[in-house]
């Protein structure tokens, strides 16, 4: 997360409205489907898995950013305004 830090307010703002690809969301609903269903088969398991960490670090680099650019006195956009990008 450091690393963020010395990226300049373009960068960071880039790092702020990053999403998972298509591809990646469709999988991750697909798998999570399976699994409520109890037909998810144990690779799909270890898949829905390592779809869920990158969900994670994503969003936690995503909330670092816009806190550095808070910080730094950038006006952040609403939440309505955030979610309309998605």
């Amino acid at each position: 997360m450091t690393a963020l830090e010395a990226l300049n307010d373009a960068a960071l703002w880039q790092v702020a409205r990053e999403m998972m690809s298509p591809e990646q969301q469709e999988q991750f609903f697909q798998l999570r489907e399976q699994q409520q269903a109890g037909t998810i088969p144990d690779a799909g398991r270890v898949m829905l898995a390592q779809l869920h960490q990158d969900a994670d670090r994503l969003m936690l680099r995503k909330a670092y950013a816009y806190v550095l650019l808070k910080w730094r006195g950038q006006r952040l956009p609403t939440l309505d305004a955030v979610e309309a990008q998605g």
